[in-house]
This record gives structure tokens, C-alpha cells and sequence, in this order.
């Protein structure tokens, strides 16, 4: 006998990419307002693809609803920040190439990794480990 995972928010079990639209949608206007508050919230668009990653639903990516946040993002920011471009790389340390934010990523991560103590490592690798044995219960 199957088990089939219920919750308050997924009472049928299907899961969110069965094609409801409304989380993608919500997402996408919060990402969009963040996006347009502050320029390094573009590293949320990392998040979507390490959740999948992580969670290992890689058919995600064939649904339709999945591809709404880039292209509502896409549609709600890029004219603000085609039209401010000239504004916000005006007071920029750095000059900006299509290779900055490669370079913005390593320096980051460089800065996370040397600023990382033990227990945080210790943590890390707990939460590795109990990744490890997550077996989610499959619907139906």
C-alpha cells in the first residue's frame, strides 16, 4: 500500500508543479519588486535552480507554469534597468563587462568560504547528510 503525501497547502498530494500557476506568479512579483529595490537580489534567480538541484525534481523544468517567474521578471525589470544602466554602473568601482557577475560570484563565495566558522561547516555538512537520506514519499 502506497502512501500518499497530503498537506494543508497540497491536499490532493500532486505536488505545486502539477500547474498551478499562482506560487509561480507570486514569486515572480516579489523576485520582480526585489529586483527592482536592489540589484543583488538577481542572486535569487540561483535559488530555483539549487532547489531543484537539492529537491532532484528536474521535471520541473518541463512544465509551462515553471518558465512564468523569468518571464514575468524578465518583462516587470529589464526595461528599468535598460533604461538606468548608464545611472548604476556610474559610481561603480569596477567596470562593468557581461564577465562581472562571474567575478561578483567567485569574490562572494571566496568571502563566504574564508568567513565560514566551524560550526557553521559542522552544520553544513549535518544538513548534507540528512539530504543524503531524504526519501520523499511519492504521490498516488
Amino acid at each position: 500500500m502506497k502512501k500518499i503525501s497530503k498537506s494543508r497547502h497540497d491536499p490532493k498530494g500532486q505536488g505545486q508543479h502539477k500547474g498551478n500557476a499562482r506560487p509561480a506568479i507570486y514569486f515572480s512579483l516579489f523576485a520582480a519588486a526585489a529586483l527592482l529595490i536592489k540589484l543583488s537580489a538577481l542572486f535569487l534567480a540561483l535559488m530555483v535552480p539549487l532547489a531543484i538541484l537539492i529537491s532532484g525534481k528536474f521535471s520541473l523544468i518541463r512544465s509551462k507554469v515553471f518558465w512564468y517567474p523569468p518571464l514575468i521578471i524578465g518583462i516587470t525589470t529589464l526595461p528599468w534597468y535598460l533604461f538606468t544602466f548608464d545611472t548604476l554602473t556610474e559610481g561603480a568601482k569596477t567596470q562593468w563587462t557581461i564577465s562581472y557577475p562571474l567575478q561578483a560570484l567567485i569574490g562572494y563565495l571566496s568571502i563566504l568560504a574564508a568567513n565560514i566558522s566551524f560550526p557553521g561547516l559542522a552544520l553544513l555538512m549535518v544538513g548534507v547528510i540528512d539530504l543524503q537520506s531524504f526519501h520523499p514519499v511519492a504521490p498516488g
